[in-house]
């Protein structure tokens, strides 16, 4: 611990909100952020207002709660499962799954809008949702806290953390806005066609995940800095070997440092 602390004080100077900002902690700050706003990105309240959509879909009240109440179940299942989950799978991995799945189920509830006269389009739509809720809980719902507490720096990780929050509350305000009026028959009158707006939000969550959400899985805190500075390609991370005892690390400017890498074969 003492080490980290000294390697850290070498390569970023200062613990204001600043620094989050600069050099390579700019790029953990991203991380992290994004990685939060993903949870509304991907269509948190479409999802979790699953009840009124039921019913807006034309099933009854009754049978609308009893889905509602299941989705929760299913939820909380997925939740416990993705603790064993991140045992076997780095973050990265789980993150753009659970991503892809979403964007998918999304897409396919906005197509099937289209066919809402024909019987049993409601079911279809309700029980996509559900898988939707369990696919949320099992990836970026439970991954989406760990990923910034492992991504940032240990000196500025309360600070990103702060940051990265009050990214997600940003959205959040601005979907608690949106979603009412998409669901609502008197507004907008979206009713599953919500689902294409939060399948282009989640899209577009994604590609930014592939090519920039790195793998911070069986790596120390360490060797993420070294990694962080020596700006590893973001696919590369999981596969860089990384010996921040005996690696020459050497500050050249700021936000900057040559350090020896080997890549496994």
């Amino acid at each position: 611990m003492v080490h980290t602390d000294g390697l850290e004080r070498e390569i970023e100077r200062g613990t204001s909100y600043l620094e989050c900002f600069r050099g390579s902690n700019r790029r953990r700050t991203e991380i992290a952020c994004v990685v939060f706003a993903g949870q509304v990105l991907s269509g948190s309240q479409f999802a979790y207002s699953g009840t009124y959509f039921f019913e807006q879909a034309g099933m009854s009240a009754d049978d609308a709660y009893k889905l509602g109440l299941g989705g929760t179940a299913i939820a909380f299942l997925g939740t416990v499962l993705s603790w064993f989950l991140m045992k076997h799978f780095g973050r990265r991995t789980i993150y753009l799954g659970g991503l892809t799945g979403i964007v998918l189920y999304l897409f396919v509830i906005g197509v099937l809008t289209t066919a809402r006269h024909n019987h049993g389009v409601e079911w279809a739509q309700s029980a996509l949702t559900i898988v939707w809720l369990f696919t949320f809980s099992l990836s970026i719902g439970p991954i989406g806290w760990a990923i910034p507490a492992e991504v940032s720096s240990t000196r500025l990780r309360s600070k990103t953390i702060v940051l990265a929050r009050n990214a997600y509350y940003l959205c959040i305000i601005v979907a608690n806005v949106l979603e009412p009026y998409m669901m609502n028959p008197t507004q907008w009158n979206w009713r599953g066609y919500t689902g294409f707006f939060w399948c282009g939000s989640a899209l577009l969550t994604l590609v930014w995940a592939f090519f920039r959400l790195a793998e911070t899985r069986n790596r120390t805190f360490e060797e993420l800095d070294i990694m962080f500075v020596s700006e590893v390609p973001t696919r590369q991370f999981a596969r860089y070997q990384v010996d921040a005892y005996t690696d020459h690390l050497a500050v050249t400017e700021p936000g900057k440092a040559k350090v020896s890498m080997s890549e496994e074969v």
